[in-house]
């Protein structure tokens, strides 16, 4: 790496930081408490052309009415997001959960 030059992982931080600040308002509800199945529906809702998607995940969680480990929860989560095309990009930690960024993998 050159001298001055911005590591990897700055670029990547920045890149998330400049998409969360230029998102839309009104798509993303920052609750204390969510559902993996609504996290579930917003994967499913988004577009298939959509190049990347930003999930606000709030750190309780619960699975079919019952709490469950974020852990386990983002299991789940990340398996339909790679099932869809998307890997993780990055996150921002909130006071009450994360906002997650994915990009879709693109295909040559």
């Amino acid at each position: 790496m050159e001298l001055g030059s911005t590591p990897p992982q700055s670029r990547t931080v920045d890149a998330l930081e400049d998409a969360l600040a230029t998102r839309k308002q009104g798509g993303t509800t920052m609750s204390e408490t969510g559902s993996v199945e609504a996290l579930l529906e917003t994967i499913e809702g988004t577009p298939e052309q959509a190049a990347d998607l930003e999930l606000w995940v709030p750190a309780r969680l619960t699975l079919r009415g019952a709490e469950i480990a974020a852990d386990v929860a983002m299991a789940v989560v990340l398996d339909r997001l790679l099932g869809r095309g998307f890997m993780p990009a990055g996150f921002a930690q909130e006071a009450t959960g994360r906002k997650y960024l994915y990009k879709r993998e693109i295909s040559n």
